[in-house]
């Protein structure tokens, strides 16, 4: 079950070319869905990016896509990747900038792939500030034995305690800073408002959406687990 609040979709550029670059499949596929199930449409679908993978998650991620959306996946990097510059009305980075190297550099290779006054959209975990980080670091802080393998300050994963890397982690504010400083205007950030659930959980997930929105509409601060921005390509 996907589900969320549409607040963004309205800044996406529509009947044009998307761009999605793409740690793993299932990452922008629910913002996509629900994109396209609004009948918004697009010149020609995304092409996604996966930095190095499987082969065999490769092709079953290929066959997922073109038997689903008949999309055209390229796996590759996408620093030497050749692709037209100028090219993307819109361009998703999905949960993908906490697990480069180099977040400025995405941003800006990024930043020369849109067209002019074209859409970048960025979620990342909100890994510092979120309640579920809290309980985890006063879990290790407690000693219970299921929480020993995070941080006792933040609740982030130990080296070698998790199958997933998160190279940085941003705040809201650090994230914002980040992208200005690559040649973007803020348009929109707040809460992620795309998930997967079972329909046992959906509901009470959409309520605890619901209270984080509210609680960062108050004060301005979100302790929700991720982040999504939404930024405008600004001329040099």
């Amino acid at each position: 079950m996907r589900t969320g609040f549409p607040e963004t979709q309205p800044t996406l550029v529509s009947g044009n070319v998307a761009l999605e670059l793409s740690a793993n499949i299932g990452n922008a596929e629910i913002f996509w869905i629900s994109v396209l199930a609004r009948g918004r449409s697009f010149r020609l679908p995304s092409v996604t990016l996966l930095p190095s993978s499987g082969q065999k998650f490769r092709r079953a991620a290929q066959k997922l896509r073109s038997r689903k959306h008949g999309l055209t996946l390229t796996v590759g990097d996408i620093h030497s990747l050749a692709l037209p510059p100028n090219a993307f009305d819109n361009v998703t980075l999905f949960h993908v900038l906490e697990h480069v190297h180099d977040p400025h550099a995405m941003l800006i290779r990024s930043w020369e792939l849109l067209t002019e006054n074209g859409m970048l959209f960025i979620c990342v975990p909100n890994d510092v500030l979120a309640w579920s980080s809290r309980i985890k670091a006063l879990g290790k802080r407690m000693g219970i034995p299921q929480f020993q393998k995070f941080s006792p300050r933040f609740g982030l994963a130990l080296v070698g305690e998790s199958s997933e890397i998160h190279l940085s982690h941003f705040t809201s504010n650090s994230l914002s800073r980040v992208v200005e400083k690559a040649g973007y205007n803020i348009c929109v950030i707040g809460l992620d408002p795309y998930f997967a659930a079972s329909w046992t959980w959906t509901l009470p997930h959409f309520l605890y959406l619901g209270l984080h929105t509210a609680l960062y509409r108050a004060n301005g601060t979100s302790h929700y687990k991720t982040i999504m921005l939404v930024a405008q390509r600004r001329k040099r």
